[in-house]
């Protein structure tokens, strides 16, 4: 009798197709080989195809987002969505602005390789972020191309964000109530995109803020703007309503993504219904995200999730019902990271769980059909990484009717970081910048003394400060020794450099500029004081404020800068 079980658990394993049994109930269990490229079962995936028959959308779930064997699984069915099914539409839960800043380098030659810049960590620095980077490269000149887009509500690009939406107003001719009122909406746009999480806001600044977006949004209606432009102040109402909590329903941390979940909904929306209306998607998100029937979760999540359907896989189920299928993904061991990429530990799952038994058949990589589960209480996913998904360890559910499919993967490998960088922050922030300016800084031997910081938004701005019609760079940094903050002004191709602050005080505002909240391009060639003082500028200003005691303008007098104290107001 040992000896039959034996041959049938191996038999199992090699099938393509074998039914397995859980709580007394079958389900079909589709062999796909193992995860690496190299071993995978090609026979596995084409039997796949039938699953995604008549769906607009596939939601590929990965259970934590330090894990680079789920990367490496995503590639192997985005391969087969597109070239089987013609899905050509990735949606990465990433940045709905900066994954299209991008798109736009991609769709003119840049390599794949440029959407890292527009990804959240650890996803951003990963290799085993290469082979679908690597796709996308290949499928360029495709009759059937692939198109990358953002849905995430959340901003990682504030600098550029805030530029466009300022450029937006401006060229649109945004009117406002009263024209004091531009000023105060760009300077409370750049707090909340500066703070998100750490911004705090009285009910009515609030409430004006986003009373003058909706004014915005149906002025450019009327204007007939580009439907991009509109949905980017959309985003920023979902944005905003997120970080400052906007319907007080934060009785506990999680609850208050449920604005950001809601303003990613209505960014998949567009895309799929404004920006790409005859495409089908690939929706590639957190296992949390792409769950629907919340409420059968009662009594293991919040009361607020099920009832205010938080989720996006949620809402997507209750518009597009069964042209959307939710599949999850899930592990036995192995390590996952977090934005260190220091490998953690998975637990060992629970003994009765749906890992434990696919484990305890051999079974490597696989998919899971939990469609004739639907009706079936049974455990998953009782690994602690996981518990921002179900809320906590030991939960039995009916799993069938939260998502369509599982795609189990018995070992899961942690992400591993593309280079070698000590401070995986100060190689993003170098990324970031204009190459001259990076080459600057390491040729004047500048990073010796000084650290680049982005705890301003942004961290650097460009403008044409001497007035030579070339681009030059203000960077916000701070004295390694004494950790002063202060603004690092490099002229372009001149390896002149001037620094306000961070332990100097050859400008003026002190040796600290720890008083900065908020600072933008002076666009002006002139500064005025009263009615009596005024002085003409050679170049572009930097225009830098204290919310509480006063605003100025730093400025170039033709051998130094200097800084011009007493503006009232934020300049339009």
């Amino acid at each position: 009798m040992k000896m039959l079980r034996k041959i049938i658990l191996i038999a199992c394993s090699q099938f393509l197709f074998c039914i397995n049994i859980i709580c007394g109930q079958k389900f079909e269990l589709i062999n796909l080989g193992h995860c690496q490229p190299s071993i995978i079962n090609s026979e596995g995936f084409s039997a796949l195809k039938e699953k995604f028959l008549g769906k607009r959308m596939v939601i590929l779930g990965e259970q934590e987002h330090g894990v680079g064997t789920g990367y490496e699984s995503w590639s192997h069915f985005i391969k087969l969505l597109h070239e089987e099914l013609g899905f050509n539409v990735i949606a990465l839960e990433n940045c709905f602005f900066s994954v299209d800043q991008m798109n736009q380098a991609y769709s003119q030659g840049a390599s794949a390789q440029i959407f890292r810049k527009a990804l959240y960590w650890p996803q951003a620095n990963s290799v085993e972020l290469n082979p679908l980077l690597d796709y996308l490269d290949t499928q360029r000149e495709q009759q059937k191309k692939v198109y990358v887009e953002g849905f995430d509500s959340r901003v990682s690009a504030q600098r550029l964000y805030f530029q466009r939406l300022d450029s937006i107003i401006t060229h649109s001719g945004i009117k406002f109530y009263e024209s004091a009122l531009h000023g105060t909406y760009l300077l409370r746009l750049a707090r909340a995109l500066k703070r998100e999480y750490r911004d705090s806001i009285l009910d009515t600044e609030a409430n004006s803020f986003l009373s003058q977006t909706d004014t915005i949004i149906r002025q450019l209606k009327t204007a007939k703007a580009s439907p991009r432009d509109i949905q980017l102040f959309k985003n920023l109402e979902g944005f905003v309503k997120n970080s400052w909590n906007i319907n007080h329903i934060a009785e506990f941390p999680l609850q208050r993504y449920h604005e950001r979940e809601k303003q990613m909904f209505d960014n998949l929306v567009w895309l799929l219904e404004v920006q790409y209306p005859n495409e089908k998607f690939i929706i590639l998100t957190h296992n949390a995200h792409g769950a629907k029937n919340l409420v059968e979760l009662e009594g293991h999540i919040p009361d607020n999730y099920g009832k205010h359907a938080l989720t996006i896989g949620d809402l997507l189920h209750k518009r597009y019902g069964e042209k959307c299928l939710h599949i999850a993904t899930t592990y036995y061991e192995g390590n996952f990271c977090r934005d260190d990429y220091i490998p953690i530990s998975i637990p060992e799952p629970n003994a009765n769980s749906l890992e434990s038994k696919l484990f305890k058949q051999g079974v490597n990589y696989a998919y899971i059909d939990l469609t004739s589960l639907r009706n079936t209480d049974f455990y998953m996913f009782h690994n602690n990484f996981n518990r921002y998904a179900v809320g906590e360890d030991e939960i039995k559910a009916k799993f069938g009717r939260i998502y369509d499919g599982v795609i189990f993967i018995k070992t899961a490998k942690s992400a591993t970081r593309r280079t070698q960088k000590k401070d995986s922050r100060e190689w993003l922030l170098y990324e970031k910048l204009p190459q001259w300016a990076v080459a600057e800084y390491k040729q004047l031997k500048l990073d010796t003394a000084y650290e680049i910081r982005d705890n301003i938004n942004p961290y650097y701005l460009e403008g044409d400060f001497n007035g030579d019609k070339k681009q030059d760079i203000a960077i916000f940094i701070v004295q390694k020794s004494t950790q002063k903050p202060g603004i690092l002004i490099i002229h372009a191709n001149s390896q002149e450099f001037f620094i306000a602050g961070a332990g100097k005080d050859i400008v003026g505002g002190g040796d600290d500029y720890s008083w900065l909240d908020v600072w933008k391009i002076y666009p002006e060639l002139a500064l005025k004081r009263g009615q009596t003082e005024s002085l003409s500028l050679k170049g572009e200003g930097l225009f830098v404020e204290n919310y509480n005691m006063f605003n100025a303008v730093i400025y170039w007098t033709g051998k130094d800068y200097k800084i011009w104290y007493s503006f009232k107001a934020l300049p339009n």
